[in-house]
């Protein structure tokens, strides 16, 4: 385990990290960048209990580069309204028993996002 600014970065194994004592909604630069460092070293990292708006998830996915649009699937591109560049992802159904999420009920298997993509992104941010 290591602490850069308060932060814990915890190897959860082969693979990944979990990040601790961040919160992602208010971060400072130098937080962003021990958070780029333990994501370029372990792959993939995981917050947990974090409150955010849209707002505070697109602030920060941005520190990471520009962001693709979000593919039509399932049951078409579901974003939050005026937020296109999220994607609801979600197994729940609404009163009518519609997904509200693109993905449906269940309905994704497991899948690498936009590898078919000539230049595929980076990242991908759950």
């Amino acid at each position: 385990m290591s602490v850069a600014f308060e932060i814990e970065i915890v190897p959860t194994g082969t693979v990944g990290a979990e990040m601790r004592g961040v919160d992602l909604a208010s971060m400072s630069e130098a937080q962003v960048e021990a958070i780029k460092g333990a994501w370029y070293r372990h792959d993939v990292l995981v917050f947990r209990n974090q409150e955010m708006t849209d707002d505070d998830l697109l602030a920060f996915s941005r520190h990471f580069g520009t962001l693709d649009p979000p593919p039509n699937q399932g049951a078409g591109r579901k974003s939050p309204p005026g937020y296109p560049d999220i994607y609801v992802v979600s197994n729940v159904l609404d009163e009518k028993g519609e997904p509200i999420g693109a993905l449906g009920d269940g309905d994704a298997a497991w899948h690498t996002d936009m590898s078919y993509a000539a230049k595929p992104p980076d990242a991908s941010m759950l």
